[in-house]
């Protein structure tokens, strides 16, 4: 939308186009970094290795939810036009898929 404006010689709210942006990723840094002098050394390791733990866990599941939802969706194009396959075949694939997709996003939330 907003690049359409721009196309059109129309201005854009410049402080409200961070809102229009959806996140696209983030990292973690060492939490040394942020509280040097509260945690040991020792500490800070093993809750630098905690945080790559989960983060591995976080972008997997993220990967795996993608990728059901895409197979899900290349499913939907094969067998969701002919109202009798749709339920027979496509609605219990499907409903396997959102109980998947509903532990990812649980894993994804913690």
């Amino acid at each position: 939308e907003m690049l359409n404006q721009v196309g059109e010689g129309q201005t854009v709210d410049v402080s409200n186009v961070a809102n229009q942006f959806s996140p696209v990723a983030f990292a973690l840094s060492p939490i040394a970094e942020y509280l040097p002098s509260k945690l040991s050394v020792e500490e800070s390791a093993r809750f630098d290795d905690k945080m790559e733990a989960l983060r591995d866990v976080f972008f997997g599941a993220l990967f795996i939810k993608s990728q059901v939802t895409k197979s899900r969706d290349e499913q939907e194009l094969l067998y969701g036009n002919d109202p009798r396959v749709s339920r027979d075949i496509f609605q219990p694939y499907d409903d396997v898929v959102n109980s998947v997709k509903g532990g990812l996003n649980k894993k994804i939330d913690e």
